[in-house]
């Protein structure tokens, strides 16, 4: 019987919230040293995105890139649309009407291009590169109207899952990092 992407997520998700805030820390400072040690040689610019509920903690991600000169951004939802902004000051960001952390203004957009590094949030993977995420879909939009380089997914591990059934508009990963491994997706 195949699962269906909603039960994975509550399961996964109520596992990530049980975590505590040591065990976030912990595991998000191995993932974020991986992360980092394997793309930072590998781009100019990434887009990141700022954690929320236990997710991995990104900030530290942004302090070392940002001391590599490596441009960042942020998404930014309006209406049913992502873009990606640049950021220089993270107490420049503010809280939208979820709680999540985004740009602040009206400034132009980031345009990715081959040599940007997607950082995507999730709640579930498997090892094929299937990730679900929070049910809205706007990454799979955002990803199938840019081009970008490599396409990373960051998780606990124990966010994995055996296997994920994809749909047509699902954008599959490139890599997922953990605080155990990196998982390269050969397909």
């Amino acid at each position: 019987m195949v699962r269906s992407k909603a039960d994975i997520r509550k399961e996964k998700l109520k596992i990530r919230k049980a975590m505590s805030p040591e065990e976030v820390y912990e595991k998000s400072m191995a993932i974020s040293d991986r992360l980092c040690s394997f793309i930072c040689d590998k781009c100019k610019s990434v887009l990141l995105y700022c954690d929320y509920n236990n997710e991995v903690q990104t900030s530290n991600i942004f302090n070392r890139l940002k001391e590599q000169n490596i441009v960042v951004a942020y998404p930014k939802v309006i209406d049913d649309t992502m873009e990606f902004y640049e950021v220089n000051d993270l107490t420049k960001m503010i809280r939208n009407n979820m709680g999540i952390r985004e740009p602040e203004g009206e400034k132009a957009c980031f345009v990715p291009g081959p040599d940007s590094i997607v950082i995507l949030p999730l709640s579930a993977y498997d090892r094929q590169g299937n990730r679900i995420g929070y049910g809205g879909g706007y990454y799979d939009r955002y990803l199938a109207a840019h081009s970008t380089g490599l396409r990373i997914g960051i998780a606990y591990s124990c966010q994995e899952y055996d296997s994920i059934a994809a749909e047509a508009t699902d954008i599959s990963l490139d890599y997922i990092i953990t605080e155990q491994e990196i998982i390269e997706i050969v397909l």
